[in-house]
C-alpha cells in the first residue's frame, strides 16, 4: 500500500529482442495476509511458523537414542563433525606453529602475570595474560578463561576483555592454578567483528558458512595447545570457563576438544525456544550462534561434553539467558548424564540477579574446579579481586602489520572453486551430482520434507472494463499462506502468459494500478489513475495473462516493522537452519507448481536481480520452464543468501545446471562475470542457455 501521496510510480519499459521487461523501483508494503474476515496479516502466522519449527527441531534432537556406550560414542563422533562444520571449520584448520611470544612479565605480591601473544592461524593473533603462582614445585591444574563482551579502553587504546575480567585468573593463580585468559576477536587489542548480521548487514556470512563463534572456538582450542606446551601445566587437569560470550565459547570448545576435562560455562546458554520464540536473539551478537545447518537445539552441546564434569551456572533474572530455557537445557542434558550413570558430574547452579558478573555466580566454578581438578571441597573464603592496572596487562606495543583479525571473516571459511576450475578437475555429471547433494543436505536442508497438501485455493474474482483478476491463496507450507494474483486481458490469447515473482519492486508498481482498476481491497487501497496504467494495459494485452507469484517477507507479503525488526526476523530464520531467501526460493518452487496445475500451458517466468537467482534454484527442482533472467548477480556474496552456499558452488553453476532441464535466456550487462559459463554452455550439447 502506497501511503505517501507524493510517491511517484515510475515505469521504464525496456524493449528487448525476445521479450519485454518492466523495471520497477523499490518499495516496502505494510503487512498483509489471509484470514476469514478477509484481512491479511503475516506477522501472527510468522510467529506460529517459528514456534512450529522450534518444536520440530526439539523433537528431532533426541539425545538418548542410543543403547550402549559404543553407540553413544558413535553419536558423539557424528555430532562433533557436524559442529565443526557449523562453526565453519570443515575441513578442520591446520594447526600451524603458534609462534607464541612472552612480551613482558609482571610480578605481583600473590602471582606472576606473563603477557602472551600467539597466532592461532597465520595472521590471526590472540592476545592474553597467563597468571601463575609465584612458586611452583609440581605440575599444576590449568584453567582457560574466555571473556565475554566487556573491555577496557584508556587514552585511545583498547586493553582488551582480559583487562576487564582479570579478577578471575587472579583468583585461580592465588589458589594453585595456572590460568590463561585470552581476548575475544572483537574486544581485544586487535579488534575484529562479532556483529556481522546483528549490526553491519553482513548477510554474506550466512552464504560463506561463517560465524565468529568459529573463530572464538578455534582460538580457544589453540590456547589449550599453548597451555599443554607449558612445563608447569598438568595436561590431564585442564578446565575451561567464561561468562556471557565466554560462556558460549566454553560450550563450543568443551564440545569439540576432549582435552578440556572439566567444563563450567557461566551465563552462556539457553535453548531455541528462548532465542527464536521469546526473542532473545535480539540481545545477542553472532558469536553466540553456530550456522545451524543440521538444525540443532543447544542442549546437544552438552551431550558432546558428557560424561566429563559440566557445571551450568546462571542468574535467575538474566534477560538474555532466561531461567526457563536454561532449566530446559539442563533437563535435556541431564537425561544423558543419568543414562551414562554419572549424574553427579552435571550440576545447575542458579543465583539471584541479572546478566552481570556478580560474585555469587563466580563461586560455583571455583568450587567445581577445586572438586574435580584438585580433589578438595574447601571453603571459598577469598573473593575474586582486580589487582592490576590495565596498562600492566597490555601485550602489544604496536599492531602487527600482517594481522588478519580485522578481516578474518573474509578468509576463515574456504570458498568453492570457480566454475572453470571445478569442471577442469571433474566431469560435469560428477560435479552436478555433488552440487545437488550439497544443496539438498547442506544448503536447503531446512526445506520441508514431503509435500504440503493444502495447495492452492480459489479466493475471489474481480473485473474492470478490460481486465480480470483472479485471486488465489497459495499455502506454501503450514502458516505460510500467500496471495497469487492472476491478471488476464479480456479476449487475449492467454496460452503464452508469463509468471512474475512479486517482490518489493513489482508490488510497488502493481499496487497503485490495482487500486485504480479495482478500487479498495483488503490487499490495496483505491488510488487515482497513476502514471503507467495505460502502459500496463498494453503490456498485459501483449502477454495475455500475467501471474504474480508472492514470496514471504517481501512485496505483497512483507512483514511489518522497522529495519531492526526485519534484521531479527532474518536472524530467526538463520537460527532454525534456514534463511529468509532460501524459504522465498521454496515459495517460488511451490508457487510455480501450483500455477502449473491451473495453467499448464504457461511456462515462461520473467525475473531479474536476486529474484532471477532464486528462480534459477527453484528451477533445479522443476523442468520444462522458459526462464528469462535479467542481470542476475554473478555471486551469492551479494545475495541471495543461502546457508553455506559459497562453500560448494556459486551462481554460474546453478544457472548451468538449471539450463539442462529448462530453457534459459540470460541477459546481463556483466558478461565478464559469466564468461566461463558462456564458454562452457555454448560449446556443449544438452544446455539450453541463450545469451
Amino acid at each position: 500500500m502506497n501511503t505517501n501521496p507524493n510517491q511517484k510510480n515510475q515505469i521504464i519499459l525496456d524493449m528487448r529482442p525476445k521479450y519485454i521487461w518492466i523495471i520497477l523501483s523499490f518499495f516496502t508494503l505494510s503487512t498483509i495476509s489471509w484470514q476469514d474476515d478477509q484481512q491479511w496479516n503475516f506477522d501472527d502466522p510468522l510467529s506460529a511458523y517459528f514456534k512450529d519449527q522450534v518444536v520440530e527441531i526439539e523433537n528431532e534432537n533426541m539425545l538418548t537414542n542410543w543403547e550402549s556406550e559404543k553407540q553413544f560414542k558413535m553419536f558423539q563422533d557424528q555430532a562433533r563433525n557436524q559442529l565443526w562444520s557449523m562453526l565453519g571449520m570443515n575441513p578442520k584448520p591446520f594447526k600451524s606453529d603458534l609462534n607464541a611470544r612472552i612480551t613482558g612479565t609482571v610480578e605481583h605480591e600473590y602471582f606472576v602475570v606473563e603477557k602472551i601473544v600467539f597466532q592461532s592461524s597465520p595472521g590471526l593473533y590472540v592476545t592474553g595474560n597467563l597468571y601463575r603462582p609465584k612458586k611452583i614445585t609440581t605440575k599444576l591444574p590449568a584453567i582457560l578463561y574466555v571473556c565475554g563482551h566487556a573491555t577496557v579502553e584508556k587514552n585511545g587504546y583498547n586493553y582488551g576483555a582480559k583487562a576487564h575480567y582479570q579478577h578471575h585468573p587472579a583468583w585461580y593463580a592465588r589458589h594453585g592454578y595456572v590460568c590463561l585468559i585470552i581476548d575475544t576477536v572483537q574486544l581485544g587489542e586487535i579488534e575484529g567483528i562479532h556483529h556481522g548480521t546483528y549490526r553491519y548487514g553482513r548477510w554474506w556470512w550466512l552464504s560463506e558458512g561463517y560465524t565468529p563463534a568459529g573463530i572464538e572456538a578455534w582460538n580457544g582450542i589453540r590456547a589449550i595447545d599453548y597451555l599443554v606446551s607449558r612445563p608447569e601445566v598438568d595436561s590431564e587437569r585442564i578446565g575451561m570457563t567464561g561468562r556471557s560470550g565466554g560462556g558460549a565459547t566454553t560450550w563450543w570448545v568443551g564440545a569439540l576438544d576432549e582435552r578440556v576435562k572439566v567444563v563450567a560455562p557461566v551465563s552462556g546458554i539457553t535453548d531455541l525456544h528462548n532465542h527464536v520464540i521469546d526473542g532473545c536473539v535480539e540481545g545477542h551478537c553472532d558469536c553466540m550462534y553456530f550456522v545451524n545447518t543440521y538444525r540443532w537445539d543447544f542442549p546437544k552441546l552438552g551431550a558432546l561434553i558428557a560424561p566429563r564434569p559440566l557445571l551450568i551456572a546462571n542468574a535467575d533474572r538474566d534477560g538474555i539467558f532466561p531461567l526457563d530455557g536454561v532449566y530446559r537445557t539442563y533437563k535435556a542434558i541431564n537425561q544423558v548424564y543419568e543414562k551414562l550413570a554419572v549424574p553427579d558430574f552435571l550440576a545447575l547452579n542458579i543465583v539471584g540477579g541479572g546478566h552481570n558478573d556478580i560474585q555469587e555466580v563466580r563461586i560455583h566454578p571455583f568450587r567445581w574446579f577445586n572438586h574435580f581438578l584438585k580433589g578438595t571441597d574447601s571453603l571459598i573464603d577469598i573473593p575474586a579481586i582486580k589487582y592490576m592496572a590495565p596498562e600492566d596487562l597490555r601485550v602489544l606495543d604496536k599492531i602487527p602489520a600482517d594481522q588478519l583479525n580485522k578481516w578474518i571473516d573474509e578468509s576463515f571459511v574456504a570458498e568453492s572453486e570457480p566454475l572453470d576450475l571445478r569442471l577442469e578437475n571433474s566431469s560435469y555429471s560428477q560435479a552436478k551430482h555433488q552440487w545437488m547433494e550439497q544443496l539438498d543436505s547442506l544448503v536447503f536442508r531446512g526445506w520441508p520434507s514431503g509435500s504440503h497438501q493444502k495447495g492452492i485455493i480459489p479466493h475471489e474474482k474481480l473485473k474492470s472494463d478490460d481486465i480480470e483478476l483472479h485471486l488465489y491463496e497459495l499455502s506454501s507450507e503450514p502458516h505460510i499462506d500467500l496471495p497469487i494474483l492472476v491478471l488476464t486481458y479480456k479476449g487475449a490469447d492467454v496460452e503464452q502468459g508469463v509468471i512474475q515473482v512479486m517482490d518489493d519492486s513489482v508490488w510497488q508498481r502493481l499496487s497503485p494500478i490495482l487500486g485504480s482498476l479495482f478500487n479498495d481491497h483488503a490487499l490495496w487501497s483505491k488510488t487515482d489513475e497513476p502514471q503507467g496504467v495505460s502502459l500496463f494495459r498494453e503490456v498485459l494485452k501483449k502477454k495475455g495473462r500475467i501471474i504474480y507469484l508472492p514470496i514471504r517477507g517481501a512485496g505483497i507479503a512483507s512483514y511489518a516493522g522497522d529495519e531492526r525488526k526485519q534484521t531479527h526476523i532474518k536472524r530467526r530464520y538463520y537460527l532454525i537452519g534456514q534463511t529468509l531467501e532460501s524459504m522465498q526460493t521454496y515459495d517460488i518452487l511451490q508457487g510455480t507448481r501450483a500455477v502449473k496445475s491451473l495453467y499448464p500451458e504457461i511456462t515462461s517466468i520473467e525475473a531479474s536481480g536476486n529474484i532471477a537467482i532464486m528462480t534459477t534454484y527453484a528451477a533445479l527442482y522443476n523442468r520444462g520452464y522458459h526462464l528469462h533472467l535479467t542481470n542476475p548477480g554473478s555471486s551469492h556474496r551479494n545475495g541471495p543468501h543461502y546457508l553455506n552456499i559459497l562453500k560448494y558452488l556459486d551462481v554460474p553453476a546453478a544457472i548451468l545446471m538449471a539450463s539442462q532441464s529448462n530453457d534459459i535466456y540470460l541477459e546481463t550487462y556483466d558478461e565478464t562475470a559469466f564468461r566461463e559459463l558462456i564458454r562452457y554452455a555454448t560449446y556443449r550439447e544438452g544446455f539450453k542457455l541463450h545469451f
